[in-house]
């Protein structure tokens, strides 16, 4: 096949895989993993349509095997992309995007989804250019003449315990309960009869509870004990905290001048630092039976002809059920109420010396991870934020969390193909499939200069996608945002509940399914209890940290 044929031939199988990238990255709780697993399940039928597609240019079966895995990269690069649609208008995150749940929903809340969507695709599209330009720098120092990946190689099971302990120790108290008492000074916080009334907003009872600011409360008492009098009318009643004793006992119609005051009761710290440490374990120990069990490799299928890749029937159940699944679950029983959302966004309020923070913060930490078992994006971006102290609260800081996390992504998306040449390692479920489908055609890079065709042609695929799911990110994001109020929130979370143990069945047997099931229940634990999803991802620490020691 002519090398000009091949090139046009990837690109259409890219944008084939970012079509795919479409539905996984808009379907919640559908990981991009999934569609790897059916693209090795159905490599046959990818192969058949491709010889017959190109027939005419007279392809050879290493030219059909690099068009098919184009496909996975597509899928992989344009997922990055799409999979913050559901995550900030759904609140059903993958485990990478998991971490813009509450900025995104922030934005949201406040009528800047798109805007978030945005952000997040700037982000994206910002992280493949500057990845591009961040290969050869990498590549010369984690591969030779430096060989820094070999030399920290020895001591990764350290960096993994370090990495762990960091994120349990730095777990904080959570809310536990937030109520707001309602306060009046006495005795000067009671309007007597005959005073003119203050410039303030004049409520009943039953409108006290929504405010955010003081207002002046009229209404008859209903009852008078002590610091607390209870004025009701038609509608309802509030009771109001008396600070100061009145100089009688309340009685009839009455008129006060009322403060909402927030309280707030907050868990233990060391009890968060307990739910994390039993997340880790009990997620690592599930990881560490499943991988060196035998029984998902010989389990029963429905469909013997589906039956998964040994990689496919362990991480398939498992992470599904650790972060798929538990999050629509969770879904299923809270519909947000989603406002009217701003359809013409301005440009995000980050000043320059922020978005280049973020964008190339996460580019360059996107781009360390990839090369390092066991930490994924979502790792790294929590590292990021806790090293940089940038957990703070504000608009400012969740526009910044969400461009970092996509640049992130996507940079890890990115060097996990450069990985894949330079150590020949696969370190995530798409470069798997890849590595599975072409084989030997996956050549070590070795001269610096000379870049392996297979890897071009790959990054070209990559680029091709990315460029293609920006426009789409962009687009949908737009639907999404008109459309946020009438989206059938449930119906779609339970088509997918559905859905998503069928694909487990038919890719992992039943064996696999049962896997999941376990995994769901270790997932629950992190949303239920307030502390971070990502001490799931013991699910593969703990076991890398037993394997490589």
């Amino acid at each position: 096949m002519e090398p000009i044929l091949l090139l046009l031939a990837v690109i259409l199988f890219s944008l084939l895989g970012t079509a795919a990238g479409v539905a996984t990255g808009l379907t919640p709780g559908l990981h991009v993993n999934t569609v790897a697993a059916m693209v090795l399940a159905f490599q046959g039928a990818l192969l058949a349509m491709a010889t017959a597609i190109f027939a005419w240019a007279s392809p050879s079966p290493n030219d059909l095997l690099l068009i098919v895995a184009a496909l996975v990269i597509g899928n992989v690069i344009s997922h990055t992309f799409l999979d913050y649609i559901p995550s900030i208008f759904l609140g059903a995150p993958e485990a990478e995007t998991a971490l813009s749940v509450l900025p995104g929903h922030r934005m949201l809340l406040r009528g800047r989804g798109l805007e978030a969507i945005r952000l997040s695709a700037k982000g994206s599209m910002s992280a493949v250019l500057l990845s591009l330009l961040l290969i050869l720098p990498f590549r010369f120092v984690m591969g030779p003449p430096i060989d820094l990946y070999e030399n920290i190689r020895p001591f990764f099971h350290l960096l993994l315990i370090l990495v762990a302990s960091i994120f349990i120790i730095s777990e904080t108290p959570r809310v536990v309960q937030e109520e707001v008492e309602l306060v009046c000074e006495m005795p000067q916080g009671l309007l007597k009869a005959g005073e003119a009334v203050p410039k303030l907003q004049e409520l009943g009872p039953s409108e006290a509870l929504d405010q955010k600011e003081a207002f002046l409360l009229r209404g008859p008492v209903l009852a008078h004990e002590g610091d607390h009098v209870e004025v009701g009318d038609q509608d309802g009643s509030v009771v109001v905290v008396l600070r100061g004793t009145p100089e009688e006992p309340l009685e009839g119609e009455v008129a006060l001048f009322v403060a909402p005051e927030r309280r707030v009761r907050k868990s233990g710290g060391v009890t968060q630092k307990g739910w994390a440490l039993l997340a880790f374990l009990l997620s690592g120990f599930l990881g560490y039976l499943v991988l060196m069990s035998p029984l998902l490799m010989r389990n029963w299928y429905p469909l013997e002809a589906l039956r998964g890749d040994p990689s496919t029937a362990i991480f398939l159940p498992l992470f599904t059920g650790l972060f798929g699944l538990p999050t629509l679950l969770i879904s299923l029983f809270r519909t947000p109420r989603i406002p009217p959302q701003d359809l013409d966004p301005k440009a995000t309020g980050l000043d320059s010396r922020a978005k280049t923070r973020a964008t190339l913060g996460g580019s360059l930490a996107g781009a360390f991870v990839a090369w390092i078992p066991g930490v994924t994006a979502a790792t790294a971006t929590v590292l990021s934020q806790l090293f940089s102290g940038r957990e703070r609260k504000g608009e400012k800081s969740d526009e910044e969390f969400i461009l970092s996390l996509s640049c992130v992504n996507t940079s890890t998306a990115i060097f996990t193909i450069v990985v894949l040449f330079t150590i020949l390692r696969a370190r995530s479920g798409g470069m798997v499939a890849v590595q599975a489908i072409v084989g030997p055609l996956i050549i070590e890079w070795g001269a610096l200069a000379s870049l392996p065709s297979a890897l071009i042609l790959f990054l070209i695929a990559a680029i091709v996608a990315a460029g293609a799911a920006f426009y789409l990110t962009l687009v949908l994001g737009g639907l999404f945002a008109r459309i946020s109020n009438r989206i059938p929130y449930r119906k779609l979370v339970a088509a997918i509940l559905i859905f998503l143990p069928a694909i487990i069945l038919l890719l992992s047997g039943l064996t696999g399914l049962a896997v999941a099931a376990v995994a769901t229940l270790i997932g629950l634990i992190p949303p239920l209890v307030g502390v971070r999803r990502v001490h799931l991802m013991g699910s593969l620490i703990l076991p890398l940290i037993f394997l490589i020691a």
